[in-house]
């Protein structure tokens, strides 16, 4: 069998047992609470390991762009996508999907993109479910629960469109420290998706869906009553960000950019060709591009283009030129964004590479011919 000694580095590679391991243990969490799984797929972007979620009892998928859609569209019928759009492009895409047979839920937060959305699906002759994005306390997007209501109403009268749900992501929760910081995050979310659901269902409006969303608060928040799905995206490999949050540890990670140390140029100083082109720069404002596995003392504080710069821990006997590293993205996400193809691996072993197939936005070119 080959071996990840014949491949090129810097290249992202994911244990298979440890992420299997990770889908399982959600599916079993989710069985035992009794709520929906339908994880987030914007983390992975490849359609074979979204296949392993769904074999795992997923009941659809979460995307975040009109592309994604279009790309899992053939793998799922029961898509979500957890953002409010305005772009009229974009919702046409969607409401073409739609049309073809695909269920399509589309997030709003205001007048605008209800209008919009109501629009793209009217054009296309199809219906629309709609969720209502609830403000839990990111202050990103999103109303306050207080004004859910008022637009489930504007939801409710279009007639191209079909309330479904409500839903959140607590993304605050990244932003926490110290002991039973996440679970009091995770209790303020559920109070406001309670308000939020009490409101709208007061108002005369059925409303089967309440989702939530972060992987740090997936075995927290979901908890609640009143909470019927969880939409965690980066649980699937885990990070370096989930470690500092205390809710995975190391052996959790799945995912890890494979680098060699290119040089070791004096005092404790490690050079790897994994910079931000292969890490990405999401936790580079924290000094914390990534975690080098199996030496939890290693800094990697900083890093260019296509170099990465590791202080390395006085206690520990430095890497040589040519050593390969193992090394967790601070956040995944962006990081898996950058790369090509992932290598399934089991230790050394090369079990599988499969494309990243929904990388990037899409074609702009294919978009264009469509529309000719």
């Amino acid at each position: 069998m080959p071996t990840l000694s014949q491949l090129p580095t810097p290249l992202m590679i994911i244990d298979v047992d440890v992420m299997d391991r990770n889908i399982q243990a959600l599916a079993d969490f989710a069985e035992e609470i009794e709520r929906d799984v339908r994880p987030h797929i914007k983390t992975h972007k490849s359609l074979a390991l979204a296949r392993r979620q769904l074999d795992a009892d997923a009941v659809g998928l979460t995307v975040a762009t009109a592309w994604e859609a279009e790309v899992f569209s053939g793998l799922c019928d029961d898509l979500f996508i957890a953002r409010s759009m305005a772009d009229p492009v974009a919702l046409d895409r969607l409401a073409a999907l739609a049309a073809r047979g695909t269920r399509i839920i589309v997030g709003v937060d205001g007048e605008v993109p209800v209008a919009a959305l109501g629009r793209a699906a009217a054009t296309h002759s199809t219906r629309i479910e709609v969720r209502i994005e609830i403000d839990s306390g990111q202050h990103r997007c999103g109303v306050e629960p207080a004004e859910a209501a008022a637009l489930a109403r504007r939801v409710a009268g279009a007639d191209a469109l079909a309330l479904e749900g409500i839903f959140t992501h607590e993304g605050h929760v990244y932003s926490v420290s110290g002991p039973g910081g996440v679970d009091t995050v995770a209790k303020r979310v559920a109070g406001a998706m309670s308000q939020a659901a009490e409101a709208i269902r007061s108002d005369g409006h059925a409303l089967p869906t309440v989702s939530v969303g972060s992987t740090p608060a997936r075995f927290a928040t979901p908890r609640y009553e009143g909470i019927t799905e969880m939409r965690p995206g980066t649980y699937i490999f885990n990070d370096a960000t989930a470690m500092l949050l205390g809710a995975a540890e190391e052996p959790e990670c799945a995912a890890a950019v494979l680098a060699t140390v290119i040089s070791v140029p004096g005092g404790r100083q490690v050079v790897v060709d994994a910079g931000r082109k292969a890490m990405a720069s999401d936790g580079v404002p924290r000094e914390s591009v990534g975690h080098v596995v199996g030496c939890p003392g290693a800094r990697f504080h900083k890093a260019s283009e296509e170099h990465g710069i590791i202080e390395w821990p006085e206690d520990q006997p430095l890497p040589r030129e040519g050593e390969r590293l193992r090394i967790i993205p601070f956040h995944i996400c962006p990081a898996i964004n950058l790369h090509e193809e992932l290598v399934l691996a089991r230790g050394e072993e090369i079990l599988q590479i499969v494309p990243i197939d929904a990388r990037g936005y899409g074609r702009v070119s294919e978009v264009l011919g469509r529309s000719q």
